[in-house]
């Protein structure tokens, strides 16, 4: 998988998921914004659309691929857990995702559960067929959307929030008067909660 590593010598990590048409360094500010001293994993999703890049397939617009979804995200644990052998010390670890990036980090969560220090959901949908998900108890993970975005449902991430929880997650949802577009109010939330919870022991 295409990818860009920035290691900063930090005891904390965060892992990048991109948006449609993005890239390794789309949101390399949003890192840089909430801890410019973290080391950073920025991931290139591996299927490209009309010369955009994501991370999963689209049968067409609005319809999701579930079984490219089952694949890729498969790829990407076998790609991160095989990174992250490689270093010497295990960071505290942080994924951030945005919009088709937010969907591919959804499934991880789903299929596999998570040790990761925190999980950062921008913008997801609810991308699944099914509601079956693993055991996610004391898994903090924030989530985020704009009452006014045009390409995602919010009652699909209110139904995202209501599994998350049902499996023992702590989330803390954010809702916004804003689209698909990040805010500078979510970023400075999002600042808030990275800033708590990378001092938090973690819970697994």
């Amino acid at each position: 998988m295409k990818h860009l590593y920035l290691d900063k010598k930090s005891s904390n990590l965060i892992i990048l998921l991109h948006g449609t048409g993005g890239d390794e360094r789309s949101l390399l500010g949003i890192s840089e914004y909430i801890d410019e001293k973290a080391s950073v994993l920025a991931l290139r999703g591996n299927i490209i659309e009309n010369g955009m890049n994501r991370f999963f397939k689209r049968l067409k617009p609005g319809v999701l691929d579930f079984n490219s979804l089952k694949e890729e995200t498969i790829n990407l644990k076998i790609f991160i857990d095989e990174f992250l052998e490689k270093l010497e010390e295990k960071p505290k670890i942080f994924i951030l995702g945005y919009s088709n990036g937010a969907n591919i980090l959804a499934s991880f969560l789903k299929l596999f559960g998570s040790d990761f220090q925190g999980s950062i959901l921008l913008h997801p949908m609810f991308p699944f067929e099914n509601t079956e998900s693993k055991n996610l108890v004391n898994q903090k993970i924030f989530i985020s959307y704009g009452i006014n975005d045009s390409m995602v449902n919010h009652q699909d991430v209110l139904k995202l929030n209501s599994l998350f929880v049902k499996n023992g997650a702590l989330v803390s949802l954010y809702k916004y008067n804003s689209g698909h577009s990040i805010s500078n109010e979510e970023l400075n939330d999002l600042k808030i909660w990275y800033n708590y919870n990378k001092k938090k022991e973690l819970l697994i």
